[in-house]
């Protein structure tokens, strides 16, 4: 994992996912740098296991979902308020097109993840794994 930090969330693809971290997690607005880059960390992991065609389609869905908040709003999704990204991406979810709604779920299960995969938030979070489940 140590070789793989930044490869994937660098320059604006990371501000996409932080943006949408936010949207999906409001805690994470408030995360200092050490669990920002632990919820970074937990995203490659899970993005290494990944072939490089859906790395690519999760890319690429962070770009159109940017392009269409510049189209809706005029500004990129890291400059949107909370409630329009929040509306976009609702849309978006309830898109009648399944890629749509494939992509939103897909993005919010990794931003989840690296939220709620990080065991030194859970108590702040409130959040306590199943139990049988490690970590």
């Amino acid at each position: 994992m140590a070789g793989t930090i930044t490869t994937y969330l660098s320059g604006s693809r990371a501000r996409r996912f932080r943006a949408v971290q936010q949207a999906a997690v409001p805690r994470s607005k408030t995360f200092d740098r050490t669990a920002r880059e632990r919820s970074f960390a937990i995203i490659e992991q899970l993005l290494d296991r990944q072939t490089a065609a859906t790395r690519r389609q999760i890319g690429t869905f962070l770009i159109l979902v940017d392009g269409l908040s510049l189209l809706r709003f005029g500004r990129r999704i890291h400059r949107l308020r909370p409630r329009q990204l929040e509306a976009l991406l609702a849309r978006l979810a309830d898109s009648r097109i399944a890629l749509m709604r494939r992509g939103v779920d897909g993005i919010a299960t990794l931003v989840k993840a690296s939220v709620y995969g990080q065991s030194e938030l859970r108590a702040q979070l409130g959040y306590r794994p199943p139990d049988g489940v490690d970590g």
